[in-house]
């Protein structure tokens, strides 16, 4: 968010609690695996509909599913990834620049208290399925605001209806697997970006090329 307000632990009481999340600035709530998935009307944004107090996204609208694939030939095996914690890398808003999903950290504008600020720690590498990785997203992202005596804080908006975004998912080319049966990765992630109009009945599938 660039901006940020610093709260004395004792004056506001703030709950510091841990639990398994995935580093990364874009983090997704995932659709069906791994441990996870903005700036001022940046997509026409509709409005705020509640608090995002808790640290997480507040539901916005309709839900997009983004699928990441790996290429592979007709009846052929795919080439082996290791999916990235389970998230979306990044999306973009209509004006190309990548927006802030989550308020963790940020003191929330609904409420001007400082939102949950999770422990981050590392989630175990796996493997991206043969049928792909499936991550969700409602619309909601964050855009800096102000709130109280001028205090900078995180402003829930949503992706208005018929904007366009675009997602970029990466993976981690796979040289197998460790002993401990974790997916072991080597040199850069590769990444895909895929455009959508939010909302989209059908899943935004970006599919991993091995040449890319």
């Amino acid at each position: 968010m660039g901006h940020r307000t610093h709260w004395p632990l004792a004056a506001i009481g703030v709950v510091w609690f841990g639990f398994l999340a995935c580093g990364g600035r874009a983090n997704i709530g995932p659709h069906s695996q791994g441990s996870g998935g903005a700036d001022a009307n940046a997509g026409g944004a509709s409005g705020a509909p509640g608090s995002s107090a808790s640290g997480g996204s507040a539901a916005c609208g309709p839900i997009v599913k983004f699928r990441l694939l790996a290429w592979h030939p007709d009846g052929g095996k795919p080439v082996d990834y290791c999916a990235v914690c389970g998230r979306v890398d990044s999306i973009r808003a209509p004006g190309g620049e990548a927006v802030e999903l989550k308020n963790w950290c940020e003191v929330d504008c609904t409420t001007c208290q400082l939102a949950l600020c999770p422990l981050i720690i590392a989630c175990p590498p796996v493997y991206l399925p043969l049928e792909g990785a499936e991550y969700s997203w409602d619309g909601s992202y964050f855009v800096p605001g102000t709130c109280g005596a001028d205090a900078q804080c995180a402003k829930l908006q949503c992706a208005a209806v018929g904007s366009h975004w675009v997602a970029t998912l990466c993976a981690l080319p796979s040289t197998g697997q460790n002993s401990a049966g974790e997916c072991v990765s080597t040199g850069p992630r590769q990444c895909v970006d895929v455009g959508f109009d939010y909302p989209t009945a059908d899943p935004v599938v970006a599919t991993l090329y091995p040449t890319r």
